[in-house]
């Protein structure tokens, strides 16, 4: 028997057709809206983690120069901006250490720069005691064996890979 529709069932019929489009369109909208938010909090995450490690480079770079102007000039004002700035790179490296936990492989990188890091923190830190005892000739050694020259090409080398798995987290 077949189905014998009113005239204002018919209508709401044709009318409910849009509305329900509409509605799934209001929803794809929703959902594309909350996939973008999530695109652009990633987007600035990475370059949170980009600009603080960008940063750990500088505190090393800044502390690695007052412990070398400090040995060339033998002038101790180079102390405290050497001490700053490697205290400045090992804050640095907790709070990179905090942005990349939620990813596994991001910290273990993370950790291998940490380790290299600290080493070369350690040598500078040996090299600024050694400065303030007055035994330039054993500050020395670590500028004439090269260890520091080779770790911090090594230390680039794992930021740089860092780098290159934040960009393409982002996309």
């Amino acid at each position: 028997m077949p189905v014998v529709l009113k005239l204002g069932q018919k209508v709401l019929a044709l009318l409910a057709i849009p509305v329900l489009f509409i509605a799934g369109f209001i929803a794809s909208i929703g959902f594309f809206q909350n996939r973008l938010h999530d695109a652009e909090k990633w987007a600035l995450h990475s370059a949170e983690v980009h600009r603080k490690l960008m940063g750990l480079a500088r505190s090393i770079a800044e502390a690695d120069s007052g412990i070398g102007g400090w040995f060339l000039s033998d002038d101790p004002r180079f102390d405290s901006l050497a001490s700053r700035a490697r205290l400045d790179a090992r804050q640095t490296m907790r709070q990179l250490r905090t942005l990349v936990s939620d990813n596994p492989a991001q910290a273990i990188r993370m950790d291998q720069i940490a380790a290299l890091v600290e080493q070369r923190l350690a040598i500078l830190d040996r090299q600024a005691v050694r400065l303030r005892e007055g035994r330039r000739d054993l500050a020395g050694e670590d500028f004439i064996n090269g260890t520091r020259y080779g770790m911090t090409v090594e230390v680039q080398d794992l930021m740089r890979r860092f780098i290159e798995e934040e960009r393409r987290l982002e996309h």
